[in-house]
C-alpha cells in the first residue's frame, strides 16, 4: 500500500473510478486502494463525494480527509489527520 506516515496522520494513495454504479472500496490497484464512486468526474463532484465517502467510512470529520494531490486525475494522495495506516486499513476493510 502506498503510505507515508506523518507526524499528524498518514498520506495514502488511491485510484479512483468515477461514474460507477455504486460507491465502494474495491480492493487494490497496484500499491493504491481502488475506490469506485457514483459521481461523475465533472466540476469536482467526484472529489467532493470521495472526501465525504472516506469521512463516513473512517469516522473522521470531512476537514480531516484532505486530497493532497491528484485533484484532476484518477490517482490521488489523501491525507488522513489523526489516523494511522493500520486504522485506515481496518476501517476500509483492506488487508494485505
Amino acid at each position: 500500500m502506498s503510505v507515508k506516515k506523518t507526524e499528524n496522520g498518514c498520506l495514502i494513495g488511491f485510484h479512483i473510478v468515477p461514474g460507477s454504479s455504486i460507491n465502494e472500496v474495491s480492493g487494490m490497484y497496484g500499491d493504491d486502494i481502488k475506490i469506485k464512486l457514483k459521481a461523475p468526474p465533472v466540476d469536482g463532484k467526484a472529489n467532493l463525494l470521495l472526501v465525504e465517502y472516506l469521512s463516513d467510512l473512517t469516522g473522521l470529520k470531512k476537514n480531516d480527509v484532505v486530497i493532497k494531490s491528484g485533484l484532476s486525475g484518477r490517482s490521488k494522495r489523501i491525507f488522513f489527520n489523526g489516523c494511522s495506516q493500520a486504522d485506515i486499513k481496518i476501517k476500509l476493510g483492506i488487508v494485505k
